[in-house]
């Protein structure tokens, strides 16, 4: 989660998803619940997961049409740890998208849990060869 008001993360995260989920119950609520409660069925836990589907689908609906990509991958702990969260949020931008604009198929990051910190990282030695240079880059 960046921070930002109104970013996808701070309403998409595992974290974010707890809180939301606390509130409802008005106790705090561990990472098991919802991971439990989603592979039972139970309602309110369900719920929880929808919530944090729905920003994540309004963000990719909104790329996928302009963008045109052949796959969407979610990634990240909660995404990875949850029984049938790539299912829930599949369903979200289904809902949301343009009649006659079919969105490509969603998957599951290979690296699960590991992968927003992965691509972080990647982004960072990049911007980084990027600004100085790579060593094997520069003349002598």
């Amino acid at each position: 989660m960046c921070g930002r008001r109104g970013c996808a993360g701070a309403h998409a995260s595992g974290p974010a998803t707890l809180r939301h989920a606390a509130a409802g119950r008005g106790r705090p609520v561990s990472y098991q619940e919802p991971r439990e409660g989603a592979l039972n069925r139970v309602p309110r836990a369900v719920g929880a997961v929808e919530f944090g589907c729905a920003a994540p689908a309004v963000a990719v609906t909104g790329v996928v049409e302009p963008v045109q990509p052949e796959l969407v991958i979610v990634g990240g702990g909660f995404a990875a740890g949850v029984p049938g969260f790539v299912d829930v949020f599949e369903a979200r931008p289904v809902c949301l998208a343009r009649p006659g604009r079919p969105l490509p198929p969603l998957r599951l990051a290979a690296l699960g849990g590991e992968s927003s910190l992965h691509r972080a990282v990647l982004a960072a030695r990049d911007r980084l060869l990027l600004t100085q240079g790579h060593p094997a880059d520069r003349s002598e």
